[in-house]
């Protein structure tokens, strides 16, 4: 349990870093004045500036789901099935079962990690206490039932190993 805490305070704050920084770096790159009169470079301006927005949100969520992996330690579940694989090639059933079943409690621990980390967001963007705008809390529940309906397929498409 204590993993998980740890973990979802490392993703809150990368989720925090990520939007304050795309935020600052959008004001630093984007925020010069528009003098121009003249619609058609208004026009062009605005698609810019909101082409701008666009990709910089695509980078920083490529960012987000790339951290999610890390923190989820698929490596470790890839070393699991590698090892349990040699194993087998060498005619070493049990010693393969037993890495698959490390493999299992592995992607079980993941499994478990996003749905707490989703649960924490839906009940972050429900708590009343907290200010926020009502699209931010929609937005984060939004976010935590994805975490939440990942975390829930993860745990459904797991093997159960009979043996």
């Amino acid at each position: 349990m204590e993993r998980n805490r740890i973990l979802f305070i490392i993703f809150v704050s990368l989720v925090l870093s990520i939007v304050s920084f795309s935020y600052m770096n959008l004001n630093l790159v984007d925020a010069q004045p528009n003098t121009s009169t003249d619609p058609k470079q208004l026009l062009r301006d605005f698609e810019t500036a909101k082409e701008t927005i666009q990709n910089k949100i695509q980078i920083n969520f490529e960012q987000l789901i790339n951290e999610i992996k890390t923190r989820l330690d698929f490596n470790t579940v890839d070393s699991y099935l590698s090892l349990a694989s040699q194993y087998l090639i060498n005619g070493k059933e049990s010693e393969a079962l037993s890495e698959l079943e490390k493999a299992n409690k592995e992607l079980r621990n993941s499994s478990l990690t996003i749905m707490n980390a989703g649960d924490e967001f839906i009940s972050i963007s429900k708590d009343n206490s907290t200010l926020m705008a009502d699209g931010t809390k929609e937005i984060l529940e939004h976010f935590g039932k994805i975490l939440k309906d990942l975390g829930t397929k993860v745990d459904n498409s797991m093997i159960q190993l009979n043996y």
